[in-house]
């Protein structure tokens, strides 16, 4: 039989050029000051675009990334971790949307030595609606080892060296 008419023309979907993401990193030492979690501060705008994340005081940076858009998001985090006195234990990371843990977003190296850097990644898939804001977080454990714990900066080779991206 014949070819019957064409149909109307569906919305246009998104593609793969739609730019939305972030890449920010921090090269200062930053150390743990107790009492449970506490937000990683992010100093250097990598690359940017579609998110908001201010930099301000210069040096220093904030710890909150603001999402402008809904969507799924993959996320990956990288610590250089080191213990720098008391007990062994366990650093932990984590990611919070809006002061909540996202599931499946902590990470934890147990440091049995004093100042040998140990690295943990995490990478894992969370929805964000416009307005949320995302942050990571570390922690020492045991209680009381304020002070003891860093995510430190410097190690490797090269020019530029962050303890997280």
């Amino acid at each position: 039989g014949q070819t019957g008419s064409t149909g109307a023309t569906g919305p246009t979907g998104g593609n793969l050029s739609d730019q939305n993401y972030v890449f920010a990193y921090d090269n200062r030492t930053q150390t743990y000051g107790g009492g449970g979690f506490q937000d990683v501060t992010f100093n250097t705008n990598g690359q940017i675009d579609g998110w908001i994340h201010i930099t301000a005081p210069a040096g220093v940076g904030t710890s909150s990334f603001i999402c402008n858009q809904d969507g799924l998001y993959l996320i990956e985090y990288d610590i250089i971790s080191r213990k720098t006195g008391g007990p062994s234990g366990t650093f932990s990371s984590r990611a919070t949307i809006n002061g909540v843990e996202i599931s499946g977003s902590q990470a934890a190296v147990n440091i049995n030595a004093n100042n040998q850097p140990q690295g943990h990644t995490r990478a894992f898939i969370a929805s964000f609606v416009a307005g949320d804001i995302l942050r990571i977080q570390f922690t020492g454990d045991p209680a009381g080892t304020a002070g003891d714990f860093e995510i430190v900066a410097g190690q490797g080779s090269g020019t530029n060296r962050p303890g997280i991206t």
